[in-house]
């Protein structure tokens, strides 16, 4: 296999920042910042799909990796957009869509119920209730959520797309061509700097080594804004990362 053992020591470091991720997770804990809460959540997801991607990466599953790897991204990108609001607007929106989202699902299935009554069972055990009462109690519950932030007359938050675009060109084509995609030499595993995307790219080449790559890079980064607006992890904790991640795209002689 191309790259087999840049791909070992790929894996062997997105081991060591998964378990980096989950310290920094447990350590975010301040309900009252929605920016930190958005981007605790975004990382949790991230550490959730990074070892998703992982698992999938020793049976060479590079299709179902790439489809986490496009979810990874995506969490990073609303990530960027969020955090620079210092008002918290961008937050509030964020969690006003994520809350939103839930009850229209609550609400459809409560609409399923109602037109089946003989599926119940079945209905709500999809989402992982029991009873009638407990679905009727989670749609009251976050509509109580939503109520206090709809009051403040929030503007929608944008879709992942549009989060791309506003961040800048070389985002926006990282994302649009996130299914066949090289990082460039010229990046550097920070939080200031963005994934590069090279058109017109076939696939060909090492599939499974460009996933765990990116998979790395998109980590780092994430807790390269944790670092940045948070404090945790210290920023000298993922120099050895970058400078891998720096080592793998330099030319081979």
């Amino acid at each position: 296999m191309e790259h087999e053992a840049q791909i070992d020591t790929l894996r062997a470091a997105i081991v060591e920042v998964l378990s980096m991720t989950s310290k920094v997770v447990a350590e975010l804990s301040e309900p009252d910042n929605l920016r930190l809460m958005v981007l605790k959540g975004i990382t949790q997801a991230a550490h959730d799909h990074a070892s998703a991607i992982l698992r999938l990466s020793e049976e060479e599953q590079t299709r179902s990796a790439n489809v986490l790897l496009r979810t990874l991204m995506e969490g990073w990108i609303t990530a960027r957009y969020v955090l620079p609001d210092d008002t918290g607007e961008r937050a509030r929106a964020y969690v006003m869509k994520e809350l939103t989202e839930t009850l229209r699902l609550l609400e459809k299935l409560r609409g399923l119920v109602d037109k089946n009554p003989c599926e119940e069972h079945a209905i709500l055990a999809s989402a992982g209730l029991s009873t009638l009462n407990d679905l009727d109690r989670r749609i009251t519950k976050q509509r109580g959520y939503i109520q206090p932030l709809k009051e403040r007359g929030l503007r929608s938050f944008p879709n992942v797309a549009d989060c791309a675009k506003a961040l800048g060109l070389d985002v926006e084509l990282a994302y649009a061509n996130v299914y066949g995609f090289l990082l460039s030499q010229q990046v550097h595993a920070r939080p200031r700097d963005t994934l590069r995307s090279l058109l017109n790219h076939a696939g060909d080449g090492d599939d499974l080594y460009e996933i765990l790559l990116t998979t790395l890079y998109l980590l780092v980064q994430m807790l390269g804004m944790t670092s940045q607006h948070f404090g945790r992890p210290e920023r000298k904790s993922l120099v050895r990362f970058e400078t891998l991640l720096q080592d793998l795209q330099s030319p081979q002689p």
